[in-house]
C-alpha cells in the first residue's frame, strides 16, 4: 500500500515496512528505522510520520552526494556491487555517466554507516518512500529539500549548497585523495579543485582548520614534485628542446 505525505497524516508500521521492502515490521525493519532516525509517533509505536520518513530518506541522498561527489544520475545507480577492496581499503568503483570516466571513491566512515544501514536485499543504495529506486530528478529534489531544511544551521548563511560536489571534494581530501585525483574525479582543473575545497571548508567550522591544513600540505607536496621534476630533468628538457 503506497502512502503519500499529502494524502494522509500518518502511516502504519505495516504499510511503511511493506513500502520500504520489508516482509513485516520485524527486527530488521525496526533496526533500519532506528539507524536512520525514523521514530514512531509519540505514544503509538505502530504509526510513523511520513514527513519524518521523507526527511530521513532525503538525508541519505544528501549524505551519499556529499561523501562521493557523484551527480544524481550516478548516485541513483550505486549498489554494493560497485564496492571493491584495494590494498585493504574499501572503495566504490563507478563509471560516471557524463564523462564515462572510472572514479574510485574511498568509503568514508559516513559512507560505511550508510551502506551498513541499507537492507541486505535492497539492490540500490537509494530508494524512495515506496521502496523503489530513485530517479535522478528525484535525487536532485531530495538534495534541494534537505539543503533547505539545514540552511539555518550553516555557520555562514550566505553559503549555498547547490553543488554538493564541493563538500565531497573536502571529504575526499580528508580521506587521503590527492588534488590530482580529486580534480580528475570531479572533472575540474587542479587550480579550481583547490579553490572549491578552500571555499567549502567553511561549511563545517569543526573541519575547516583540518581541511585547510591538508590542502596546504597537498599544494606544497605538488609544488615539491614539480620542482624535483625540473631539477632532475635532462638539460635539453629544461630548456624546452625537443
Amino acid at each position: 500500500m503506497d502512502f503519500s505525505v499529502k494524502a494522509i497524516s500518518l502511516v502504519s508500521s505495516d504499510d511503511l515496512a511493506a513500502a520500504l521492502g520489508f516482509a513485516s515490521p520485524n527486527d530488521a525493519f525496526r533496526g533500519f528505522c532506528r539507524n536512520l532516525g525514523i521514530t514512531p509517533v509519540r505514544r503509538n509505536p505502530n504509526f510513523f510520520d511520513p514527513k519524518l520518513v521523507r526527511l530521513r530518506l532525503d538525508q541519505r541522498v544528501m549524505t551519499l552526494a556529499c561523501e562521493t561527489g557523484l551527480r544524481p544520475a550516478d548516485l541513483v545507480r550505486l549498489t554494493r556491487g560497485n564496492l571493491e577492496s584495494f590494498d585493504g581499503i574499501d572503495r566504490f568503483r563507478v563509471r560516471t555517466q557524463k564523462r564515462g570516466r572510472v572514479a574510485h571513491i574511498p568509503v568514508t566512515p559516513e559512507l560505511r554507516q550508510l551502506i551498513d544501514e541499507t537492507p541486505a536485499d535492497q539492490l540500490v543504495l537509494l530508494v524512495n518512500d515506496r521502496g523503489k529506486p530513485l530517479r535522478p530528478t528525484s535525487a536532485s529534489r531530495a538534495i534541494t529539500r534537505y539543503r533547505d531544511r539545514i540552511a539555518d544551521k550553516l555557520s555562514d548563511p550566505t553559503l549555498r549548497l547547490q553543488d554538493t560536489r564541493g563538500t565531497a571534494a573536502t571529504r575526499l581530501l580528508r580521506a587521503g585523495l590527492g588534488l590530482n585525483q580529486i580534480a580528475n574525479h570531479m572533472g575540474w582543473s587542479l587550480r579550481y579543485a583547490a579553490a572549491v575545497i578552500e571555499h567549502y571548508a567553511a561549511v563545517s567550522p569543526a573541519e575547516s582548520a583540518e581541511v585547510l591544513d591538508l590542502l596546504e600540505r597537498e599544494k606544497q607536496r605538488r609544488e615539491g614534485k614539480t620542482v624535483n621534476a625540473i631539477v632532475n630533468a635532462p638539460n635539453g628538457a629544461k630548456r624546452g628542446e625537443s
